[in-house]
């Protein structure tokens, strides 16, 4: 759940993976189950405004109302695929699409939270190279979900508060994959939480999670 805006989580009843490692035992007892969306299959075409990803993944980032969307960076597969969106200067989110080196990327819980934790290692590096005052945990990381009913991707999420020139930012990030490659969106609050910036987020994460397939 997220620490911005709160949401129900459920997904589509149908499962047409050959195999989702341990996150469908997750999603089971959860009451939950797999979108029926296999790794290369068919997918719908981009909506009008989509921004095409880079030539070694199929992707198509959405323009969302009220965001604005930045420039794309393409850094190569390992490094990843790079977008930021701005919500009026109140909200950043930054989306992440990259392989990091791994051979084999799947839905596995640990697999995503391993992606989670070294995030959190890149945070603190920034704290120690002065970018940051201090970088605090706001509880453990955890298996939640990209987006709601009935597109949600599960995904490994991290709450943390950043502290910069005095001032506490809360952050979120968030890891599932998305055809064979990690999808990580990181998000940034610098403004009062408030039913603006709920609803501004809810559509952000339910509009990329369009663009995602497994």
């Amino acid at each position: 759940m997220g620490l911005f805006c709160q949401m129900s989580v459920a997904t589509p009843p149908v499962d047409c993976a050959a195999a989702l490692g341990n996150v469908r035992d997750y999603l089971r007892e959860r009451s939950l189950s797999v979108p029926p969306v296999c790794e290369g299959g068919p997918s719908a075409p981009p909506p009008p405004g989509a921004l095409p990803g880079p030539p070694w993944v199929e992707l198509a980032l959405p323009q969302v109302a009220g965001w604005q969307r930045g420039e794309a960076q393409d850094e190569g597969p390992e490094r990843g695929f790079i977008v930021e969106y701005d919500f009026g200067g109140r909200i950043a989110a930054t989306v992440y699409v990259y392989r990091a080196g791994v051979p084999a990327i799947r839905r596995d819980p640990a697999l995503l939270m391993a992606q989670v934790q070294g995030a959190l290692s890149g945070m603190r590096q920034a704290q120690q190279a002065g970018r940051y005052d201090a970088v605090r945990e706001l509880g453990p990381a955890s298996m939640s979900a990209i987006g709601s009913a009935p597109n949600a991707h599960p995904a490994a999420y991290q709450r943390v508060m950043i502290t910069r020139e005095g001032t506490e930012l809360p952050s979120e990030t968030y890891v599932t994959t998305h055809r064979g490659f990690f999808f990580k969106l990181r998000i940034s609050l610098f403004a009062e939480p408030s039913a603006t910036t709920d609803r501004a987020l809810s559509a952000l994460l339910n509009q990329l999670a369009q663009s995602i397939h497994e």
